[in-house]
């Protein structure tokens, strides 16, 4: 195999296409790296101003499975790197088996933050994709990216052991799914300080609402980042 191949890409959001591109670079080279735009090259490549700043885009590269080490895309050598921030917390953790459920449409930085404390919070984290359907029945929006990417998207993420596509509210199903996957049941449920005060049915089981700065959240819901697209586009959002 070689040794290593560098890419060059945006990462205003982790994209299937952008995963599929790794993995099927990674059976021929060691090492992948990816030099993300800054905000002044994202506007010559692409001809628009970046949704998210050049930082967060960094973290989102960072993030992903198969990536060793990123870098500013401008500068001419990859040697300046970016330590990746993806080493989980030492000592004994809070829960052992967490799920943390949700849409992940458009994935992005406040998708990432929640990831970030629930992995310092279990073992064992397990990303539970809503369907196309559940998402539907539970906002009464249709998702930009399709159940399918948004499920290879939460998949390909470095902080998560597993992965699975919930079609159903009902955790006691989830947790039978869960079991079957990995042999243990469930010991929490991380969910969005946004949602608290919702009736949630957790048939017992823990629930733990990770925190993130209100002001913070305006910007990084999937909802905003469609508004931005549509409006870069010129079009209304759905």
């Amino acid at each position: 195999m070689k040794d290593l191949i560098t890419l060059r890409e945006g990462v205003e959001f982790i994209t299937l296409s952008l995963i599929e591109k790794i993995e099927r670079l990674r059976k021929e080279f060691v090492h992948i790296a990816i030099g993300v735009y800054t905000d002044e090259l994202f506007e010559k490549v692409v001809g628009r101003p970046p949704i998210t700043p050049f930082e967060e885009r960094i973290r989102l590269a960072n993030s992903i499975k198969g990536v060793d080490w990123v870098f500013n895309a401008s500068n001419e050598s990859e040697e300046e790197r970016v330590v990746p921030e993806y080493t989980p917390s030492q000592g004994p953790k809070l829960y052992h088996v967490g799920v943390i459920p949700g849409t992940y449409d458009m994935f992005h930085l406040g998708h990432l933050e929640n990831f970030l404390m629930a992995r310092d919070h279990c073992d064992i984290l397990i990303g539970c994709v809503n369907s196309d359907k559940l998402v539907w029945e539970n906002k009464h929006v249709k998702p930009h990216d399709s159940q399918e990417k948004r499920f290879q998207v939460v998949k390909s993420l470095k902080l998560v052991d597993y992965c699975i596509l919930v079609d159903t509210n009902d955790k006691r199903v989830v947790n039978e799914e869960v079991v079957k996957l990995c042999g243990e049941p469930i010991d929490v449920i991380f969910l969005g300080s946004d949602l608290k005060g919702q009736d949630h049915q957790n048939y017992g089981i823990q629930i733990f609402f990770t925190q993130r700065d209100p002001n913070f959240q305006k910007t990084h819901s999937s909802t905003y980042m469609r508004q931005m697209v549509a409006s870069f586009l010129g079009e209304t959002p759905e």
